[in-house]
């Protein structure tokens, strides 16, 4: 998102997110623009967004205009989660990194490219990804990363990604772990973006498992 990358440069704010991350690089100019860019990992985008002064990734993109809402299937998860404590719910999360539901394929997925990649290619069958009927204002973006290796997708197309998809946009967006996107309970978007990335049938295994509630 080149908002952000202009914002910091225009800010002075280049040496202070450097303080504070590792990932950040030395501005370098665009040859067809000469416009200067910043390169910022995905893990440190939340430190970026509020060394800018803005409270959170959902407010970087309302700041460009890209309206970015959670879910009726996330709201209802979320609100079944109320009566379930972080300390289960955490437990339900280390059964599915270890392979209880279904081969827990998402651990070794590191960046937003390519875990749409991996995503499409566990979905998708390889003769169909060429094929693939996504909507029209996605599927350039989508049908490059899926064909073509040397090809990202970029942060603006992230919110409209996980929606086509049917995946937590946290999950595309790679933030920490103790960091929050819609809720204030990272744990509870934590388990829901590990069950949509499971078979329908194991989905329902997660749903069940949190309407039980506590174990006894």
């Amino acid at each position: 998102m080149e908002f952000l990358s202009q914002a910091i440069i225009a800010n002075g704010l280049q040496e202070q997110l450097a303080e504070k991350t590792q990932s950040v690089t030395a501005s370098r100019a665009i040859e067809d623009t000469k416009r200067q860019i910043v390169r910022i990992q995905y893990a440190d985008l939340p430190i970026a967004v509020n060394t800018i002064g803005l409270s959170s990734i959902i407010d970087l993109y309302h700041a460009v205009g890209i309206v970015v809402k959670q879910s009726d299937e996330e709201k209802e998860f979320t609100a079944l989660c109320e009566a379930v404590s972080d300390k289960q719910l955490e437990k339900i999360i280390r059964l599915c990194d270890q392979g209880a539901f279904c081969e827990p394929w998402w651990i070794d997925t590191e960046d937003p490219t390519n875990r749409v990649r991996e995503f499409t290619f566990r979905q998708y069958p390889p003769g169909k990804r060429h094929q693939l009927n996504f909507p029209d204002d996605i599927r350039p973006e989508l049908q490059r990363v899926i064909t073509h290796s040397f090809t990202a997708i970029g942060l603006d197309d992230l919110p409209r990604t996980a929606e086509v998809l049917g995946v937590s946009l946290r999950w595309l967006l790679c933030i920490p772990d103790d960091l929050p996107l819609f809720e204030k309970r990272p744990v509870v978007e934590r388990l829901y973006a590990r069950m949509k990335l499971m078979p329908q049938s194991r989905q329902k295994i997660i749903w069940e498992t949190v309407k039980g509630g506590e174990e006894q």
